[in-house]
């Protein structure tokens, strides 16, 4: 009966402390930030990462008043990511964020990372094009439970 209980603590200690903490990779590696790219056909976008969202914008991400100044605006809710270590040729890691947009369809995106020179990103569906850190995205975004609240609602 002690093996059990041991057992069934361990699986919820594991699902609760395991899986959330899947999420911090973002911030630990320094992918928290907003991302741009000097491709010319991309000069418009931008994507944002945080511990709990992952955007994609069509416009300039940054803070005036607290607010955007953008044409159009992509918001998810990150459900988790996935780190692999490659070794090999470019010796950079994958990373695959699982996520849910406004719609409740999930999708995911990978690219790797190269931490050199200030960070760069590159999709894994486009090797030749960098994505380069701008910044840190200062708006307030709500807390985990917070946004997901407000995910779950719609309401954003």
């Amino acid at each position: 009966m002690k093996k059990k209980h041991l057992f069934l603590l361990f699986i919820i200690l594991f699902l609760f402390f395991g899986c959330g903490s899947q999420k911090r990779v973002i911030k630990e590696d320094g992918l928290e930030g907003i991302w741009r790219t000097k491709e010319p056909k991309y000069s418009d976008c931008s994507l944002a990462l945080t511990e709990d969202l992952i955007i994609f914008a069509s416009g300039h991400i940054f803070e005036v008043l607290d607010a955007f100044l953008l044409k159009s605006i992509d918001v998810n809710y990150i459900l988790k990511v996935r780190k692999t270590s490659k070794k090999g040729k470019e010796d950079l890691d994958l990373y695959t964020i699982y996520y849910e947009s406004m719609e409740k369809q999930e999708f995911k995106f990978s690219f790797y990372f190269d931490p050199s020179d200030g960070g760069k990103i590159i999709f894994k569906n486009q090797k030749q094009i960098e994505w380069q850190k701008e910044g840190e995205l200062k708006i307030k975004i709500p807390k985990d439970d917070q946004w997901k609240m407000i995910h779950d609602a719609s309401i954003l």
